[in-house]
């Protein structure tokens, strides 16, 4: 539906985008997944024809198709009350929206009691909800949201994460800037990984995690583990080794299990907690980010 060629973008001399290519399918929730700074937020004001690319192109599919927008920090004319802003954005994009549209998606983002309250009086969170009533304005059929569960409590999340299920189903294509992964984990279909400008890894979720889903030995001991390497274990394939806990991730959970407790008797090792499961999203992204390091 929409495809990024090559895309470059620098400010002055820092190159904050560098040959961007990924593709975006009808009707699928795309996690677009990097850390603050890697150049997300530059990517969607691109695909939105905000901001110009020094070189690539942005192809659509269908030229007209209508895309709603969330930035990451919404700006709003406090003086306005949100009913008053919805019918603003309305007209400065051409869209003639009814006093009942404008009435259901407040309601729709939970907002309803406020609809007309002053902007000035809501809070960061509220506003982020506002914003994404404002994305919807027109019915679009392709929602860029820039990180929209940042400034939410976790019932804020999770109910935005319901209303983002609900759009799919309605047939939007949905693209999600986030650094938030456990929020999009159970959401998207497809996820890209940017970081320092450049796309490291693009691959549908599912695949994605046939590939990687290791299971995980969460080990935290009594003093800081001076020297552990994945040489000293048959059935581990790699250590992150943080300052008091260790992470192994196993070929075999009971054999690496038992390989691992016997590591720890035999260097009378004192452990406070041990946990066992599967990595997440956030241990795979964490482990494609450090490939991309060393690429």
């Amino acid at each position: 539906m929409i495809t990024l060629k090559g895309i470059t973008k620098s400010y002055s001399d820092f190159e904050a985008l560098h040959n961007v290519t990924m593709s975006i399918k009808k009707g699928e929730i795309y996690g677009f997944l990097g850390h603050n700074g890697s150049g997300k937020t530059s990517t969607l004001k691109i695909i939105t024809g905000l901001m110009t690319c020094d070189s690539g192109q942005v192809v659509f599919k269908d030229q007209k198709l209508k895309i709603g927008y969330m930035p990451e920090s919404p700006k709003f004319y406090d003086y306005l009350t949100l009913k008053e802003f919805m019918v603003l954005i309305g007209s400065q994009n051409k869209i003639k929206i009814q006093n009942e549209e404008v009435l259901s998606l407040i309601e729709r983002v939970g907002l309803k009691t406020f609809e007309n309250k002053r902007v000035e009086k809501f809070s960061r969170g509220m506003k982020q909800r506002a914003a994404l009533a404002c994305a919807l304005i027109g019915d679009p059929d392709v929602l860029l949201l820039d990180e929209p569960l940042s400034a939410l409590d976790p019932e804020g999340r999770k109910d935005v994460v319901e209303m983002i299920k609900e759009l799919k189903k309605q047939g939007k294509t949905i693209l999600i800037s986030t650094h938030i992964l456990s929020d999009v984990e159970n959401i998207c279909d497809t996820i890209g990984v940017l970081k320092n400008g450049n796309i490291i890894f693009e691959d549908r979720l599912k695949d994605l995690k046939e590939e990687f889903v290791f299971p995980i030995l969460d080990i935290c001991f009594k003093s800081k583990i001076e020297i552990i390497s994945v040489d000293d274990f048959d059935e581990v394939e790699k250590i992150y080794v943080g300052d008091e806990c260790c992470s192994f991730y196993l070929k075999n959970i009971g054999e690496g299990k038992n390989e691992i407790l016997r590591y720890i008797t035999r260097n009378q090792l004192e452990i406070i907690s041990l946990n066992q499961r599967n990595s997440s999203l956030e241990d795979i992204y964490l482990e494609l980010v450090k490939e991309g390091e060393c690429a």
